[in-house]
């Protein structure tokens, strides 16, 4: 089957027609807010800006990005349990509270996701079950990216020891 091509964050069909790709995941992150039946916090991690710009404004998710104020980005985290935030800007930070990482957008680099994961998983945190989502559409290049990376992922245990890791397709 041939993959259909994300551009601009639009899932283009074979007949022409376009699907919003974030809407779609939005919409998947609200229901997932709503529903889930942990009560552990959240970290949303996404590459792109204007992925979390719109998290932000449609559902009022804090977001630490570039240009703004961290702490207070922190601070709304810590009332509502949900945090949006790249990769790169949350290395260094210890977020074990969380018991959830959803990620909108899948980074091509197994140590950055490694990293991102790590976040969570430290040796303190309270959390019994620690729970990891990739959204990623069906049947288009960003599938295509995260069997790569899964690929990159397998290399690396090898080397590196296994992981216990379960997948839910």
């Amino acid at each position: 089957s041939q993959k259909r091509t994300i551009t601009s964050g639009f899932v283009y069909n074979a007949d022409g027609s376009a699907n919003d790709l974030n809407d779609i995941k939005e919409r998947w992150v609200l229901d997932f807010l709503k529903n889930r039946k942990s009560k552990g916090k959240v970290i949303i991690f996404s590459a792109y800006t204007r992925e979390m710009e719109r998290l932000e404004a449609h559902l009022n998710i804090p977001c630490i990005r570039a240009g703004k104020d961290y702490n207070a980005e922190i601070e709304k985290f810590n009332k509502t349990g949900v945090l949006c935030i790249s990769a790169q800007l949350s290395e260094g930070l210890n977020l074990q509270c969380a018991d959830t990482i959803i990620f909108m957008s899948n980074s091509s680099s197994p140590v950055k996701k490694l990293q991102a994961e790590g976040r969570i998983i430290r040796p303190y945190n309270p959390n019994d079950t620690l729970y990891i989502y990739e959204l990623v559409c069906k049947d288009t290049m960003d599938e295509e990216g995260l069997q790569q990376l899964d690929n990159h992922i397998t290399e690396d245990s090898k080397i590196l020891g296994e992981l216990d890791v379960k997948k839910n397709v």
